[in-house]
């Protein structure tokens, strides 16, 4: 520790905590009328959901991590103003997290949120969403965490969650699954089935998109499902109509001779034959003559 100029320097100090340790280094300075600070962690092995349920500033930076059982490397930056009783004005906090996790396993019911989802979902059963080599990068500033896209996988159900939460508990988050029509009810696949194997292999999956608004303590969830499954409905009933229009006419063509043309054609190549045979038969038989 370094102590200058109303300031203190922290270089290269380690922890062991949470079955893992915490090396980091910062600055404090408590010059001016505001106190700051900054300072870059780097989290070893850490067990996510102590770390992260039990940490204020982690806590703070991504709750919804003390559902996920496991270990986590990662590397935080962050800076900003502290109170009075020097803890940090969360609202002030600016930085980001890299975080790898490390054999994770999701406890949904620890979380209200993930629980709703669950409820929600009928196809989806959070618990086993598959958090195997995600890769989590998280910005923050002046309050809110920004989360990139994380894509995530439950079955062959491919997911994507991007958005936003703030230090205050409050969030904004899209979902996209990308949803295979076997998962979307009877009504579907029984059009499908009745479509031509070509029309039925171009419809693999929906996209369904869904929102997670509120708090994390009391959240809502919404999602256009029903839509997409009506639209999809729709599509495909067209899709049905068309064909049977098309082998309606094919079938009207036949009955009336559709193919009248080539047929006509044929016959009069045939007659046409018939006449030049006997044209040369009797030209031999006068010859003969």
């Amino acid at each position: 520790m370094y102590v200058k100029d109303e300031s203190v320097d922290l270089q290269n100090l380690k922890s062991e905590v949470y079955g893992g340790n915490i090396a980091f280094t910062g600055k404090v300075s408590t010059k001016g009328d505001t106190s700051k600070f900054n300072m870059a962690l780097n989290l070893k092995e850490l067990n996510i959901a102590e770390s992260f349920g039990t940490l204020e500033i982690l806590k703070s930076i991504a709750p919804i991590a003390k559902t996920i059982e496991g270990k986590i490397n990662s590397t935080v930056n962050l800076s900003g103003n502290l109170n009075k009783d020097m803890t940090p004005n969360l609202k002030t906090i600016t930085g980001d997290l890299f975080g790898k996790l490390l054999n994770p396993k999701l406890n949904a019911s620890n979380s209200k949120s993930l629980s709703l989802l669950g409820s929600k979902l009928s196809f989806l059963n959070t618990d086993k969403l598959n958090l195997d080599g995600i890769n989590a990068f998280l910005s923050f500033n002046n309050g809110q965490v920004n989360v990139k896209p994380i894509p995530l996988k439950y079955k062959d159900i491919g997911i994507e969650v991007s958005g936003n939460h703030n230090f205050d508990n409050t969030m904004n988050y899209n979902l996209v699954f990308d949803v295979p029509v076997k998962y979307l009810g009877t009504d579907v696949t029984n059009i499908i089935s009745k479509l031509s194997v070509k029309d039925a292999a171009e419809i693999k999956s929906v996209p369904v998109k869904a929102n997670l608004i509120g708090s994390f303590s009391s959240p809502s969830f919404t999602t256009n499902l029903k839509d997409a499954t009506s639209n999809l409905i729709k599509d495909l009933v067209e899709k049905q109509k068309q064909s049977l229009i098309g082998k309606g006419k094919n079938k009207l063509l036949n009955l009336l001779g559709g193919n009248k043309t080539d047929s006509t054609k044929t016959t009069k190549d045939n007659n046409g034959d018939k006449v030049k045979n006997l044209l040369n038969g009797l030209l031999k038989k006068k010859k003969g003559n």
